[in-house]
C-alpha cells in the first residue's frame, strides 16, 4: 500500500502521448492533478515491482475491463479522493477504496439502494452521530471488493454484505474466500479487498518529491 498526496506542475516526459491527452481533459486543476500523480507514481512504483523501465510499462483492461499491466508479474489498483491517492500491489486480485468523509444530503437513499439487508440491519443500529462514518466504512469496504473484481456496475452493491462499522472488524458477511481490510488515513474512510488472507500488509506514506522517486521511494 502506498499513500501520495496530490501534487501539481508534475513533469510529464514518463506518460504515453494518450495519457497526456487524457489529463488536458480534465477541466479542474484539482482533476488533473489527481490524475497526474496517481499516473507517475504507479508508473514508477510498477517499473520497481517488475523490472520494466517505467516509460515502457504499457497498459490494458482485463476480462472485466480492470486496468493491468502487460506483462503482469504483480496485480495493483489505485483510489483517490480530495488530496489523496491509495495505489495497492499484491500477487493476487487486489481492490483499494478511499473516500474523503464529508456530509453527504441523501445518505439514507443511497444506504436503501445500495446496501445489502445485512448491512441496513446494521444501520439501524447506528447512532446518528456516528452515521457519516458508518456509511464510508461500509461504502469503502463495498467498493474496494468491486474494484478489485473490476466489475464495475455489473455487479449490484446490494448483492452482497459487509460489516459497516469502524469498531467492528471488517469481513464479508456473504462472500467465501476474500479477505477486507481498513486503511488508516486521518479524514478519510479507507479500504482494501484482497482475494486471500494475508499475514501482514506493508503501508508507507510518500513523502519524498517525485522528482526524488528514483533515488528513495518513501520512509515507513
Amino acid at each position: 500500500m502506498w499513500q501520495v498526496e496530490h501534487q501539481g506542475g508534475l513533469s510529464l516526459q514518463i506518460l504515453t502521448p494518450e495519457e497526456r491527452i487524457r489529463a488536458d481533459r480534465f477541466r479542474f486543476a484539482r482533476d488533473r492533478d489527481a490524475f497526474l500523480t496517481t499516473r507517475i507514481i504507479l508508473r514508477h512504483l510498477l517499473a520497481r515491482y517488475t523490472g520494466i523501465a517505467a516509460q515502457a510499462l504499457e497498459f490494458a483492461a482485463g476480462e472485466r475491463g480492470k486496468p493491468r499491466a502487460v506483462d503482469p508479474k504483480i496485480e495493483f489498483n489505485v483510489s483517490h479522493s480530495g488530496s489523496i491517492s491509495l495505489l495497492a500491489f499484491a500477487c493476487g486480485a487486489v481492490g483499494v477504496d478511499i473516500e474523503l468523509i464529508r456530509p453527504v444530503v441523501d445518505m439514507e437513499a443511497i444506504v436503501s439502494q445500495n446496501f445489502g439487508p445485512r448491512e441496513r440491519s446494521q444501520w439501524a443500529g447506528v447512532s446518528v452521530e456516528e452515521r457519516e462514518r458508518a456509511f464510508f466504512t461500509g461504502w469503502t469496504r463495498k467498493e474496494a471488493y468491486v474494484k478489485a473484481l473490476g466489475a464495475g456496475l455489473s455487479l449490484p452493491l446490494g448483492s452482497f454484505d459487509v460489516t459497516i462499522t469502524a469498531d467492528v472488524t471488517p469481513r464479508f458477511l456473504n462472500v467465501p474466500g476474500w479477505s477486507l481490510y481498513d486503511l488508516d488515513v486521518s479524514g478519510y474512510a479507507a479500504a482494501l479487498a484482497v482475494s486471500s488472507t494475508v499475514s501482514a500488509i506493508r503501508a508507507w506514506r510518500l513523502t519524498d518529491p517525485i522528482a526524488e522517486l528514483g533515488k528513495s521511494i518513501a520512509r515507513p
